[in-house]
């Protein structure tokens, strides 16, 4: 399994091998390991990277790094908003943190030691995207999804809103007392965040007529006797 998430993130490109790198240049080696999830509706295993080591200069990479502000709501607005209205909607993106490119000349500072097997040489990589245990990967990644809803506002009004106001990281939880309401909300979103590489999965909708889509990754389902979690909260749709 831990294989198999960095054979993929080599093939999305999300991670490149690098054949000579100059150490006498600052650069930063990233250790990695893996959390297991047996409970999770999909990833079951995720590799997570811990910039928080320190270096042979006793200070780590996150150290050094700019957090950035708080730009999402609060929890407890956006749990509260979901729960106000008749019909929800829920659904996240897809490996959202890496769907952001990082500049080359930052790359040298996410360098990972990775092989397939302990038959192999170790290579160095060095990951392409914003990454998931960096300190500021939230604030980026947050940051590039109000980017699009600026550019969209007057297209896409209602879109908008939602991505600003009823988003908690990759997690939408939105809602609406009317359901063409609601389905343009869907609609409006999933043209925002198609148009900058964000993909939405995992739907979820207590209404059925939502359900029957199928142009959505991971589509709309339900078996009617199905719970899930809407940010730690167990909901049953």
């Amino acid at each position: 399994m831990y294989n198999d998430f960095m054979q993929e993130y080599i093939q999305l490109g999300h991670m490149s091998q690098i054949k000579d790198i100059d150490l006498n240049f600052p650069h930063y080696v990233i250790p990695h390991q893996c959390v297991l999830r047996p409970d999770a509706e999909t990833t079951k295993l995720r590799v997570v990277f811990d910039a928080s080591c320190k270096s042979t200069t006793h200070v780590s990479l996150n150290e050094l790094l700019m957090v950035g502000p708080t730009i999402q709501p609060e929890l407890f607005t956006t749990l509260l908003r979901f729960r106000c209205r008749k019909w929800a909607i829920t659904a996240d993106i897809t490996k959202m943190y890496r769907q952001v490119a990082i500049s080359d000349d930052d790359k040298k500072f996410q360098l990972i030691l990775y092989r397939h097997s302990p038959d192999e040489p170790i290579r160095t990589y060095c990951l392409n995207t914003v990454t998931y245990g960096t300190a500021p990967a939230p604030f980026l990644a947050i940051r590039c999804l109000q980017h699009l809803s600026d550019m969209f506002a007057d297209q896409y009004p209602l879109g908008c809103k939602v991505i600003r106001e009823e988003f908690y990281a990759d997690d939408m939880l939105s809602g609406a007392n009317d359901i063409t309401e609601l389905k343009q909300i869907q609609k409006e979103v999933v043209e925002i965040l198609n148009s900058g590489g964000f993909k939405l999965a995992k739907w979820h909708s207590n209404h059925p007529s939502l359900l029957e889509k199928e142009n959505y990754e991971k589509a709309l389902e339900d078996d009617g006797n199905s719970t899930i979690y809407a940010l730690g909260v167990t909901w049953s749709p």
